[in-house]
């Protein structure tokens, strides 16, 4: 069974590079290679509410 090298890209130069590096190392040492893309998903103008009957209040008052 192979091994399997694991590379996170998330769009920025660095993380392309280090995709780069991950497929030719893989390649170098007969490896698979899991990409793993992530974002960071925030929703516009929405509050991070803490406590629960806060965030009902504010979800019918919307």
């Amino acid at each position: 069974m192979k091994r399997t090298l694991v590379v996170g890209v998330d769009g920025s130069p660095e993380s392309r590079a280090a995709a780069d590096w991950a497929a030719r190392e893989a390649v170098r040492r007969d490896l698979h290679v899991h990409v793993v893309h992530a974002w960071l998903w925030q929703p516009l103008a929405v509050e991070v509410v803490q406590d629960r009957d806060t965030g009902d209040r504010r979800a019918r008052e919307s």
